[in-house]
Order: C-alpha cells, then sequence, then structure tokens
C-alpha cells in the first residue's frame, strides 16, 4: 500500500542520502516507474479503481524491495521511485517480476 512507502520526496531524498552515505563507492541503481496512461485508466474507470492501483503497485515494489533490498518512496501522481544496492544483474530480474506482478491487476 502507499502508506508503507516513502510518501513525501524529502523523506525520500533523506533516506536515499543516508542509504547511499553508508554504502558508498558500491554501486546502485536507481529505478523510475511511470504507469503509463493512468489519467485515462482514471477517466474510464474511476478515481477509487485507480486507487486500487496505485496500492497495488505500491504493494508489488514494497515486496521487491523487501525481497532485494534498497527503498522506495511514491513521489505523486502515477511515479514510484526504487533504489537498489548490491548488485545490478538484479535489475533484470527485478524488471520482469515487476512486471508479471503489475500484469495481474
Amino acid at each position: 500500500m502507499l502508506k508503507d512507502l516513502c510518501l513525501q520526496k524529502t523523506e525520500f531524498e533523506e533516506r536515499a542520502e543516508n542509504l547511499l552515505s553508508q554504502v558508498q563507492g558500491n554501486p546502485h541503481m536507481m529505478v523510475a516507474v511511470d504507469i503509463e496512461h493512468f489519467r485515462l485508466f482514471n477517466k474510464i474507470y474511476g478515481r477509487e479503481a485507480g486507487d486500487y492501483v496505485l496500492d497495488h503497485v505500491a504493494d508489488c515494489i514494497k515486496k521487491l524491495v523487501d525481497t532485494h533490498g534498497g527503498m522506495a518512496s511514491y513521489m505523486g501522481g502515477d511515479n514510484f521511485s526504487i533504489i537498489y544496492g548490491k548488485q545490478f544483474e538484479i535489475g533484470g530480474r527485478v524488471r520482469k517480476r515487476y512486471f508479471e506482478r503489475i500484469g495481474k491487476v
């Protein structure tokens, strides 16, 4: 759910800065997630359905971050940000899992 992610840009920035300062010298990956045509979805199906989709996407992202480490934030509108550390090779696996989970909405 959205409430399980950082909800304010300043909180995300502070937590990201803290995370990155603890692991200086190690590569990290930032992922920007934008839900395509979300405004149209809201217009057709209504805000309540749109809120359900946002919560579902946030839940999927939270589970992936919990599994692979890092942090995530809801940036407003239909945008999310994720920072992963440790290994870049998880990027492809995470991307695949993300689209598998989101596709089930």
